[in-house]
């Protein structure tokens, strides 16, 4: 009982004690006991923060041992959040005050207070873990390492070290957008330029970092698109003379950018680089005929882009190279650029083929000159359908030569070897290449050699009077340029002469062609005449005005010495195989003027306006340069056409007044100033005379066509008919073309066919 009784007294006593156990959690463990006592700890702890513990952590602002705290803390304090925000606005102010402000990079002051800090930055570059810090530290010293710093030697390795630790580990160095990229290759471009110039100025890199550094440019190049920096520190690392394999393979990617990459200026630089690569590197003699190959095979590059940048490092490469590197490959540049001349389709290419060409015979001697030329001739002596196209890239040749080297050209027989050559190619059978069409490059390229040698060796081109008969048959070839060129050349002959000259060079030797050739001077202006006549289609302003140009010398002349016209003594000017001259052959015979004026006149009849306006501006011309003594016998006839013209548009402007007053006036305005022209010019009453003759006979014209209709109404009944049918359909469809001419003009559709179902 007594066990029992102790044993139900233990669990009272374990009931009783249970009841004193407090639930507990472990943010309770030094809860205050109320609100009060919470507030009181909570400042207590504030102040405890506040306080400084060691005199170690506080700050030494003065005495020699200043800058122990910085030295001793560890760079951890700089990558929390507190510390960098910190550096980063100090760095932000400081590359700011750089920026904008305009410092005298050689004041002792202004260097005393930058010098501190280089080392600085440098471990913020080294030390801190934000990119926003790296970014704003590696700019800082960008302003930095432009001026002359003592600080500057001490911390360049270490400096250069970090800048390529980071451009290591960053992993995207082709990365554009990435500006610690660029800021860094930056840096690395202005310690390498810093150890460029100073001697005593300690390397940045080693050479293993060097490779590391160039195999990161390698990435940069093949990845991103803009590389100014990178081009600049490749540049630095050339004027280093850095050698290693790896710089070699780059600087073929850096040839192969100069033709394909698709920035203008990308190519431009790789072109420099290479051209420098190239003259200052040591290389082997195979290496170079190789890195030539290449660069002359990149001419042949399907883009435009490409082909005008490697024209260009061709043409700089033959400007720079030594002289004996170009006697020795003067082959191996001389015949491609003209391959490329004749064959490429850009003119811009063309262009810069030619003068890289002509540079390149300037920078030969005499005897390599000599070779070049002797290869022209042989493709020049060719004959036959095949040979046409060596004829015309002979053509083409010469004129650079002539150009380019005229001490060589006038040298011995040279130039007179050459203007044989070059009458035999313009001689009509000559251009004939087998398939019926008339050849023009083959002329073309042929006259422009001639005016340069005109140009440079006129006292050659005196006594070529076959020569000179070949270019006057030129006037007449059918395609344009070939009239341009040949019409250049005579102007150019002809000004140069003063008619009162010609005819005192009949009692000497011949001073030109004109006077040694009877009526080549007429030859001259019938063929002129017939430029002039030409379709509408067919007209080209430069042609015309060069017409227009040696028309009005050659009329003074004709008017001084007209003995040059005629063939023989006889006064006889030969026929005119283009045309009708309108004018009987005493009044040709006597007064060639009165010939020419009567051609003039008689093609300005013709419908065309842009053949009408050349006569009058030729008309015009006549006016303004010549003797009115020579222009007023003449002129009812160049007053006819114009007065002709102006019917024509007030009758066009009386059927429509839309017509009118949108292009009647501007086809007007031209013959109405040639009127008054020649009135000033030759006065109020010859003028006033000349236009009523021609009314008068405008009226008798049109008076006697009139009769001749009456009469052939009563003498023949069915011509009659068949004329007034004719004139009713032609007036049928005037009208129909006059409607929907009214219609286009008011902006309204053409009529639709309406469809019935």
């Amino acid at each position: 009982s007594a066990s029992s009784s102790s044993h139900g007294g233990g669990q009272k006593e374990d009931r009783s004690s249970a009841t004193n156990v407090v639930k507990w959690h472990p943010s309770s463990a030094k809860a205050a006991a109320n609100e009060k006592m919470a507030l009181e700890e909570k400042k207590r702890e504030k102040m405890q923060l506040r306080k400084v513990i060691d005199g170690a952590s506080a700050p030494k602002m003065t005495g020699s041992s200043r800058y122990d705290a910085v030295v001793s803390t560890s760079h951890s304090s700089i990558n929390d959040q507190a510390g960098a925000s910190a550096v980063h606005f100090g760095l932000g102010l400081l590359h700011a005050c750089m920026k904008k402000s305009k410092f005298n990079i050689h004041d002792e002051t202004t260097l005393m207070m930058a010098d501190p800090y280089v080392p600085m930055l440098t471990r913020c570059v080294r030390d801190c873990n934000d990119n926003k810090v790296i970014l704003l530290s590696l700019k800082c010293l960008g302003f930095l390492l432009k001026m002359d710093l003592p600080s500057v030697k001490g911390n360049a390795e270490k400096l250069g070290t970090f800048v390529l630790k980071l451009l290591t580990e960053s992993g995207s160095v082709g990365d554009t957008k990435n500006e610690i990229n660029q800021n860094c290759f930056r840096s690395l471009t202005l310690l390498l330029s810093l150890s460029n110039k100073d001697e005593q100025f300690k390397d940045p890199l080693n050479e293993k970092q060097m490779q590391a550094l160039v195999g990161l440019l390698l990435a940069a190049l093949s990845e991103s698109e803009q590389n100014t920096a990178t081009f600049n520190l490749i540049k630095s690392i050339i004027s280093r003379r850095h050698i290693s394999p790896e710089f070699y393979d780059m600087m073929e990617v850096i040839l192969k950018l100069s033709v394909q990459s698709q920035n203008s200026s990308v190519r431009q630089q790789c072109c420099q680089i290479f051209m420098q690569f190239l003259i200052e590197y040591p290389m082997g003699k195979q290496r170079i005929e190789d890195h030539l190959k290449q660069i002359i095979l990149n001419m042949k590059y399907e883009y435009e882009e490409g082909r005008l940048s490697a024209i260009g490092l061709v043409g700089a490469l033959i400007n720079k190279l030594p002289t004996p590197m170009i006697e020795e490959h003067a082959q191996l540049f001389f015949l491609p650029l003209v391959l490329q001349l004749v064959n490429d389709d850009s003119k811009k290419c063309r262009e810069t083929v030619a003068e890289s060409v002509g540079n390149l015979l300037k920078r030969l001697s005499f005897d390599t000159v000599q070779a070049l030329y002797e290869y022209v001739v042989r493709w020049s002596s060719g004959s036959g359908v095949d040979a046409l196209p060596l004829r015309r890239t002979s053509s083409q040749v010469f004129g650079i030569f002539v150009e380019s080297r005229p001490d060589f050209v006038k040298r011995g027989s040279v130039t007179e070897d050459l203007v044989n050559l070059l009458q035999v190619s313009l001689t009509p059978s000559a251009a004939e290449d087998g398939t019926g069409t008339i050849e023009w490059e083959l002329p073309y390229f042929t006259l422009i050699c001639v005016e340069k040698i005109q140009n440079h060796f006129p006292s050659t081109m005196i006594a070529k009077n076959d020569l000179w008969m070949c270019i006057v048959k030129s006037l007449i070839h059918p395609h344009a340029w070939v009239k341009q060129a040949s019409s250049r050349i005579l102007k150019e002959h002809m000004i140069n002469l003063s008619p009162k000259a010609l005819i005192r060079s009949t009692k000497g030797p011949p001073k030109s062609f004109l006077v040694a050739v009877p009526g080549s001077l007429y030859e001259v202006a019938r063929n002129l005449c017939f430029q002039l006549n030409a379709e509408d289609k067919e007209q080209v302003n430069g042609v015309n005005l060069l017409a227009i140009k040696s028309l009005t010398w050659i009329v003074s002349t004709m008017s001084t010495a007209p003995d040059l016209c005629f063939k023989d003594a006889g006064g006889g000017v030969g026929s005119d195989e283009h045309g009708d001259d309108g004018a009987t052959d005493d009044e040709i015979g006597k007064d060639p003027v009165r010939w020419l004026m009567t051609r003039l006149s008689n093609i300005s009849k013709a419908r065309g306006p842009r053949r009408r306006e050349a006569i009058f501006k030729c008309f015009a011309a006549f006016a303004s340069s010549c003797d009115p003594a020579i222009i007023t016998p003449h002129l009812e006839l160049m007053i006819e056409p114009l007065n002709r013209t102006l019917v024509e548009i007030s009758s066009k402007a009386q059927q429509s007044s839309r017509h009118r007053t949108q292009n009647g006036a501007d086809e007007a305005e031209l013959p109405k100033e040639v009127m008054e022209l020649l009135e000033d010019q030759c006065g109020t009453e010859p003028f006033l005379n000349a236009l009523a003759a021609v009314k008068s006979k405008a009226r008798e014209k049109r008076e006697k066509r009139k009769q001749e209709a009456a009469a052939e109404a009563v003498h023949d009944p069915a011509a009659a008919a068949q004329r007034k049918i004719r004139k009713q359909a032609h007036e049928k469809k005037r009208r129909k073309r006059r409607v929907e001419e009214n219609r286009a003009m008011r902006g309204a559709y053409a009529k639709k066919n309406r469809v019935h179902y």
